[in-house]
């Protein structure tokens, strides 16, 4: 195939399939810009899932999502499908705030299947008590859809301050 040929099919591949899959769904809500901050105390936490849940349509196949930056502070982003925008649409949110504790010293998943069943329960055991005592920078009270922390996304950019402190069992 020649070079013009080549380059002539490429051209007219990416135009018919530029943005396919890409732009807004017909119908489907213009998200607003959208950034919350997660702080424990005074400290920043990076790393955190932050999840918006819509109390109204708890089925939605959308995802309202963000993790946190150095600064603890996470974009939310607007995605489905293909389909993936800075911001969150209009509602009222539940908001999820959870960041996995790295426990050091863990077994890879293969060798603890090879292991006998005595011994892997011994091991289950053992990593419990590893989580049990680990030390969490969210609390559980935020890591669920059913979140204390709430947010309202109206027609307008939106900023949130979080210091999951206050959500740890005293």
């Amino acid at each position: 195939m020649s070079t013009r040929r080549t380059f002539l099919l490429a051209t007219t591949a990416s135009l018919l399939f530029a943005g396919c899959g890409q732009g807004r769904p017909q119908g489907f809500p213009r998200p607003y810009p959208c950034k919350i901050t997660v702080k424990n105390g005074g400290q920043s936490v990076e790393g955190a899932q932050v999840v918006l849940f819509n109390s109204a349509d708890r089925q939605s196949q959308t995802v309202v999502a963000g993790t946190t930056d150095a600064n603890g502070v996470a974009e939310i982003f607007t995605s489905l499908s293909n389909y993936k925008e800075s911001g969150a649409p209009t509602g009222e949110y539940s908001v999820m705030i959870k960041k996995d504790v790295i426990l050091e010293g863990l077994i890879p998943a293969d060798e603890v299947s090879k292991m006998g069943p005595i011994e892997a329960a011994k091991y289950g055991k053992e990593l419990e008590k590893k989580r049990a005592a680990a030390k969490h920078e969210t609390p559980p009270a935020t890591e669920s859809p059913n979140s204390p922390v709430k947010l309202s996304v109206k027609s307008e950019p939106v900023t949130l301050e979080v210091n999951v402190a206050e959500y740890f069992k005293k």
